[in-house]
């Protein structure tokens, strides 16, 4: 297939949609998130960026299990498994000095240094993303035509970036982790947790670490 024609194609559809997902929910909720207290900057910057990497390797999961799922109902386990195997974690760029994210850089430089990393990084891994969707057959048009009706993607990264960034204030302030009730989510960030160096302190409910 021609690039022109792939550019005019639902799997091109797809992978825009993706793109612009991850621009607009970082536009639209980074800039609510509060400002924590540091009290020690070098740390909580340490925190910040482990909630950039999660959050970056969580959007991929969730495409990822998406397009996996849909593969194994259209096209059988064996493309599915295919498809799975394409989607690594993207190593993106590191950018030492970020423009800013907020207006109110100075008010809030945790916040923004989140939206900061946040943003290039997420662009990084929509690009990796939009490559594996243009590896895919002409076959998966009406499939990814699907997936942009029926994905959760917004939903999931909305309300994961308000956990982890919840998360990473009750790291960097001291208080025990939030309350989370869902299983999937409290699992993730209680692994995160622990690599943010924190004690096990978690509001109730409390339920084990459930392996997915």
């Amino acid at each position: 297939m021609t690039n022109a024609a792939l550019a005019a194609s639902p799997r091109r559809d797809y992978a825009d949609f993706i793109a612009a997902t991850f621009e607009r929910v970082l536009a639209e909720q980074v800039p609510a998130l509060r400002e924590p207290v540091a009290a020690r900057p070098e740390r909580a910057l340490k925190i910040v960026g482990l909630v950039v990497e999660t959050i970056a390797g969580l959007a991929v999961g969730v495409v990822a299990g998406e397009v996996e799922r849909a593969t194994r109902l259209w096209f059988g386990a064996n493309a599915a498994a295919e498809i799975l195997d394409r989607f690594t974690a993207p190593l993106g760029s590191r950018i030492d000095q970020p423009p800013r994210f907020l207006a109110d850089a100075d008010a809030r430089p945790l916040v923004d240094e989140l939206g900061a990393r946040l943003r290039p990084r997420m662009r990084h891994t929509a690009a990796d993303i939009a490559r594996i969707v243009a590896r895919m057959p002409a076959e998966y048009d009406a499939m990814c035509a699907q997936l942009r009706e029926t994905s959760l993607l917004d939903e999931r990264l909305r309300d994961e970036l308000a956990t982890g960034w919840a998360c990473a204030c009750a790291a960097i302030e001291g208080p025990p982790l939030p309350a989370i009730q869902s299983a999937r989510s409290r699992a993730l960030w209680q692994k995160w947790s622990r690599l943010a160096g924190l004690e096990r302190r978690v509001s109730e409910p409390y339920i084990a670490v459930i392996r997915e």
